[in-house]
């Protein structure tokens, strides 16, 4: 027997292109490599929304993992769309050959769309007679909140003819996944983005006096914005989540790109990067959103009479207000615009990313495997992790709660901190004041009042309050008392085991072929890694 690797590295010479489905095999047990009983199946594995670095590791993980199982692979052509036509002839029988070292390339071998089957119950019926056509009983979708909801309506419309398991993805890291762990593609993302920052602070220093102002993709919440910034030095970095539960204003985010500016030419720093996030719109209230960015009501409106927010050009308003509030003041600055988000989605995935799918599209497997259903495959630490979709999605709006920046963590509080921002430790600094002053062309006592509301509040405090090293964490956790855990089923045979309430439980089958149970862990149970006490 070769390994999954081993035989996926000898397919290349024997390349071979997608054929199209037909009749599934009858449901018969082979035994895989690993010597695992298994019943065959026919998986189904589509792609919906935008793109997202590390997508072709979710399908050819998956793809490798089935077959191992002696099951049957499609891949479907672009989400929904041509299930909803019912086309069979989208569906792509998959071998290995087909999936054979894309894990580390960008897009999606099976392209993607944001055609929803829900919307008609016609569409919904016609998805569910193709599939059960092509003879698929298991389905992997890999996508955002819309494909998810499809996936769950599809599920349950089944009833037990399709199993279904979700795939999360997004650039915007804002999903409600446990703990801090990362949607994919969140940090290659971040790493296309900092690599572009770079290049641009480098290019504004080499040209000055000139200022990028960057729009970051990240409707709902700031980390990509921040990750980026943070991460390449930016200047100055806006996020929604600073505004807290206050609306945000056109006026308090030109403030502040304004205040920076003048700090750093105070200090004979004419260049620089300002970060925002596009979802600074988002929280803006509709007037303001009218009043600032179509006064003259030109541009496309919703059902609800909103301007569309993917028509706002954000950047472009504020590099007006800029040019306009620095008009006579010396030096003269070039603004430039640019936005960037596009050409983070289908970049080639980085080391974390391809490891990471490599594990989610065998999870998604070793899931439906073990009869789960229903459920968003997710991970913690290095153990599977499924969310059933009721815990995850609110069956009112279709959609997850939404992950936002924490602007309590230690890592926002030190992005604040390194950046080049009017903090109220200025205040105390009356050269700088004057300085800064000059330059905008007012008294001291004038430049105050002006930007007073602008002065950040410090985040260099609260050092005291810092926890303990992990050493002693650990050592006060192993003083604990030990407590009794549920019953672990090991095969057939129930197991109680004794282990500190402060541990968790690492679970593994000794051959890695095995351990599918639905969500419900097999194997033998070892004592892992001490977690905090939250």
């Amino acid at each position: 027997a070769v390994s999954t690797e081993e035989a996926a590295a000898q397919s290349l010479t024997e390349p071979s292109q997608m054929s199209t489905t037909g009749t599934s095999s009858p449901s018969i047990i082979l035994t895989n490599g690993c010597g695992i009983s298994q019943e065959s199946h026919t998986l189904g594995i589509l792609v919906g929304g935008g793109p997202a670095p590390g997508i072709n590791g979710i399908i050819a993980s998956a793809t490798l993992t089935a077959l191992d199982r002696g099951w049957t692979v499609f891949g479907i052509m672009e989400g929904f769309r041509y299930l909803m036509e019912g086309r069979t002839d989208m569906c792509k029988r998959l071998s290995r050959s087909d999936v054979s070292r894309i894990h580390n390339t960008g897009g999606t071998v099976l392209c993607t769309s944001r055609a929803n089957p829900t919307k008609k119950p016609e569409d919904l019926q016609r998805t569910l007679d193709t599939l059960k056509r092509a003879g698929i009983d298991y389905l992997i979708t890999i996508g955002g909140d819309d494909t998810a909801t499809s996936s769950l309506k599809l599920a349950n419309a089944a009833g037990d003819a399709l199993k279904v398991c979700h795939v999360p993805k997004t650039i915007d890291n804002d999903l409600p996944l446990p703990g801090d762990v990362p949607t994919f593609g969140y940090r290659t993302a971040q790493a296309v983005g900092y690599d572009i920052l770079r290049n641009l602070m480098a290019d504004a220093k080499s040209s000055p006096p000139r200022w990028y102002i960057v729009v970051s993709m990240g409707r709902q919440a700031g980390h990509l914005a921040l990750g980026m910034g943070f991460s390449a030095g930016a200047h100055l970095t806006l996020i929604p989540e600073e505004w807290g539960s206050k609306p945000v204003t056109f006026s308090a985010i030109v403030d502040a790109i304004e205040g920076t500016v003048l700090k750093r030419l105070a200090i004979d720093k004419p260049f620089g990067v300002v970060v925002l996030a596009e979802g600074l719109v988002e929280k803006m209230l509709p007037d303001e959103v009218d009043r600032v960015f179509d006064p003259h009501h030109i541009v496309s409106r919703d059902e609800h009479g909103h301007i569309r927010l993917d028509e706002v050009e954000l950047g472009g308003r504020v590099r007006d207000e800029l040019r306009q509030r620095f008009a006579g003041r010396s030096p003269r600055i070039t603004w430039v615009v640019k936005n960037i988000g596009y050409e983070l989605r289908c970049a080639d995935p980085i080391p974390f990313d391809i490891e990471y799918t490599r594990i989610l599209g065998s999870g998604a497997v070793r899931f439906l495997a073990g009869s789960g259903n229903k459920a968003i495959v997710t991970m913690i630490g290095e153990q599977l992790s499924p969310i059933p979709f009721q815990e995850i999605i609110n069956p009112a709006t279709g959609k997850s709660a939404t992950r936002a920046v924490d602007t309590d963590s230690l890592l926002y509080k030190v992005a604040r901190e390194f950046m080049m921002r009017l903090t109220t430790n200025d205040l105390g600094n009356s050269e700088l004041i004057g300085r800064m002053a000059a330059i905008a062309k007012m008294t001291p006592d004038e430049f105050l009042a002006r930007y007073r509301d602008t002065f950040a509040e410090c985040t260099t405090g609260g050092d005291a309050a810092m926890p303990s090293t992990p050493l002693r964490m650990h050592a006060q956790f192993d003083a604990r008392a030990s407590t009794d855990v549920p019953p672990v089923s090991l095969g057939n045979t129930p197991v109680r085991v004794r282990v500190p309430v402060h541990r968790v439980l690492d679970m593994g089958c000794a051959s890695t072929g095995g351990g599918e149970s639905g969500g419900t862990v097999l194997g033998v149970a070892s004592v892992g890694t001490p977690v905090p006490e939250k």
